[in-house]
């Protein structure tokens, strides 16, 4: 009985009738592309976590954000960005981390103060091209 559905699965998911049929894509296909794409995306992070986490100590030089004017010309839902320079001009994003639940990033941001020394919890690398700067998730005073 079990191998019955599994062959009627299998059948039914390689067969172009699936997802495309009288010259229109099905909802079936819709779904399967929304998934692959939801997916994708939590994989990306992930993955770029996994492999760029960092764990720092710093000594905050300068914090500032970035204005609504450029954010908002650039997308429909604007956003301020919030930056941490430290002692060894190296800048870094205060952002989010959704998979460990870390949505603090404003709260982190503005308990930086200058001149302290902070353990700093974060992931990514500096990439100019993309404008990507290492994202700061999780803070301690020292």
């Amino acid at each position: 009985m079990v191998y019955k559905i599994i062959d009627t699965i299998k059948d039914s998911i390689f067969k172009m009738d699936t997802y495309y049929k009288d010259d229109n894509f099905t909802v079936i296909f819709y779904i399967v592309a929304f998934t692959i794409l939801i997916v994708g995306l939590m994989s990306y992070t992930l993955i770029y976590y996994y492999f760029t986490n960092f764990t720092r100590t710093i000594t905050v030089l300068n914090t500032y954000k970035l204005s609504d004017t450029y954010t908002s010309s650039r997308t429909m839902f604007p956003q301020k960005i919030y930056f941490v320079v430290d002692i060894n001009n190296t800048v870094y994003v205060s952002g989010n981390l959704w998979f460990k639940s870390y949505f603090n990033k404003i709260d982190n941001w503005t308990s930086l103060e200058k001149g302290n020394t902070y353990k700093v919890y974060g992931y990514g690398v500096r990439d100019e091209f993309f404008n990507m700067y290492p994202i700061i998730y999780s803070i301690e005073k020292i």
